[in-house]
């Protein structure tokens, strides 16, 4: 359903306080979701995607770098990342399949990038 509300997020382990993972400066991109229409404070966000980021250090159990919303087009991507900070890329795809339609059009159908 396209109308849930998402947001994204990189964490670090940045210091001994907040240690994710064993080694500094390790890193993923994570996509949370809404999965109410109303606040309730027993409603928790969900986690739906975690992406490995290009050029950064990932845990070794985290795999791919996008997440593509079901039934909806929207595609995250985890492009880069430099100087703790992550560059993320949103795209929504024109058709359902993950095929260039028109090169020559000078959009990503397909959103890979």
């Amino acid at each position: 359903m396209c109308l849930k509300q998402l947001w994204v997020s990189y964490r670090t382990s940045a210091s001994k306080y907040d240690l994710l993972w064993p080694v500094l400066g390790t890193g993923v991109v994570l996509v949370h979701m809404w999965t109410d229409y109303t606040f309730s404070s027993m409603v928790r966000p969900m986690l739906v995607g975690t992406l490995a980021v290009p050029n950064a250090s990932t845990p070794s159990d985290v795999q791919g770098s996008t997440y593509e919303l079901p039934m909806c087009r929207l595609v995250i991507s985890a492009l880069d990342m430099w100087q703790g900070y992550a560059l993320i890329g949103v795209c929504i795809k024109t058709g359902d399949t993950n095929v260039e339609t028109n090169c020559g059009n000078g959009l990503d159908d397909d959103c890979d990038g």
